[in-house]
């Protein structure tokens, strides 16, 4: 059996076992089949698997590993007690066979979708224990700083997610790597960062709790409807600009236009359940934003039917009636202005509300006088060449 390092602080468990290769000089699938089975050719940098086993290679208590070494307090922070201990219980199982909760990593893997580093940790890291590793802080959905050296992370070209490969045994001092690219200040980075390592170290939080406390702080800056309702659709836009649709984005919290999650969450008796990245960005923008505008209410509209936007109709109709008649044109057909107004859609809405209409009614002035008009004012020309006989007998007569 192979042993493998104690962990170093704050070291993701892929860390040790990306070490572990380095240090036995093992290509790193046969060292996953020596740790995790002959079946087993992968790992997890976030969480992992078989915590019995790497207890044993480690000389770490595996509830250690699992809490202290794993995103899993991060990724399970705001779930319900019971359903976080069938969780923990799962992932402290001594068989190794079965893909330990992949899938609550999600939330947090698909945040951060390449390795990051801090270059001033490696410079410690390799002063310190001569090697550097993977830091758990460094990989969690928003954190673009490192909170101990408060500068800008780097991003490698390392996936945290996909299958196992050679390079995945890469340390961070081997690999080049480039500042993360954010136009967010470095203040509001920091709370960030503060936060989500809040999230690590917390024990249980409870969710309807931290809702709650959201919810009255919200209230607290502004955002109060007259109903005494908490005004999620203004507080929902100043968030994203805020924190700025990329970062959003980037953290699995993009915004959508009829239910965005900022509502629902402080909506008291919406109990959806929520990614740990919500959660923390709302509390970083409910403790950094400044208070709402007085003009909360002029981000809902009054309820019932809306009113006829005519300006709008105006100029969509006045460019409908051009389109018309430049087909009557290559056709060389004439129109009546019924015919005109009935082939775009609009002969009631004209007939009855013509002086809301004032594009489009000019346009109409001036195709009456135009050749391609059935009845053209003036001279016509048209109706003489089309009856010459009844113009005859008219003049004639006259």
């Amino acid at each position: 059996m192979t042993l493998l390092s104690k962990p170093y602080p704050d070291e993701l468990i892929g860390s040790v076992i990306a070490r572990g290769a380095w240090h036995t000089g093992l290509p790193v699938k046969a060292l996953v089949r020596d740790v995790f089975g002959p079946q087993r050719s992968y790992y997890s940098l976030l969480l992992g698997t078989g915590f019995s086993r790497l207890e044993r290679m480690t000389g770490t208590d595996a509830e250690e590993l699992l809490l202290s070494h794993t995103v899993f307090p991060y990724a399970t922070a705001y779930m319900q007690l019971e359903i976080r201990e069938v969780l923990k219980a799962k992932a402290l199982k001594s068989s190794s066979s079965e893909d330990c909760l992949s899938s609550i990593t999600k939330n947090v893997s698909h945040g951060v979708p390449y390795r990051r580093v801090c270059s001033l940790c490696i410079q410690e890291d390799m002063k310190t224990y001569g090697e550097s590793y993977w830091h758990r802080q460094h990989h969690l959905p928003g954190v673009l700083v490192c909170l101990r050296h408060e500068v800008k992370l780097h991003v490698t070209t390392l996936q945290v997610r996909g299958r196992t490969q050679v390079r995945d045994s890469v340390l961070p001092n081997l690999i080049e790597h480039v500042p993360v690219e954010t136009s967010l200040p470095l203040s509001q980075l920091l709370a960030i960062a503060k936060l989500s390592v809040q999230v690590l170290s917390e024990t249980f939080q409870s969710e309807s709790d931290l809702r709650q406390r959201l919810r009255s702080k919200a209230m607290e800056l502004g955002y109060k409807r007259k109903s005494g309702d908490v005004a999620g659709h203004a507080l929902s836009i100043a968030l994203q600009r805020f924190h700025g649709a990329a970062l959003l984005s980037e953290t699995g919290s993009r915004l959508c236009q009829r239910a965005p999650w900022p509502t629902l969450m402080l909506q008291p008796n919406i109990l959806v359940p929520f990614a740990t990245p919500k959660y923390v960005l709302m509390q970083a923008f409910l403790e950094q934003s400044p208070s709402a505008a007085v003009t909360v209410e002029s981000a809902y509209k009054k309820p019932g039917k809306l009113g006829t936007d005519f300006k709008r109709l105006d100029t969509r109709l006045s460019k409908r009636l051009q389109t018309a008649v430049q087909k009557a044109q290559q056709k060389n057909l004439r129109l009546t202005v019924k015919e005109l107004l009935s082939g775009s859609g609009s002969w009631q809405i004209f007939r009855h509300k013509r002086k809301l209409l004032p594009k489009s009614a000019e346009f109409i002035v001036a195709f009456r006088k135009s050749e391609q008009s059935e009845r053209q004012i003036g001279v016509r020309d048209y109706w003489r060449k089309r009856h010459p006989a009844r113009f005859n007998q008219v003049a004639s007569e006259s």
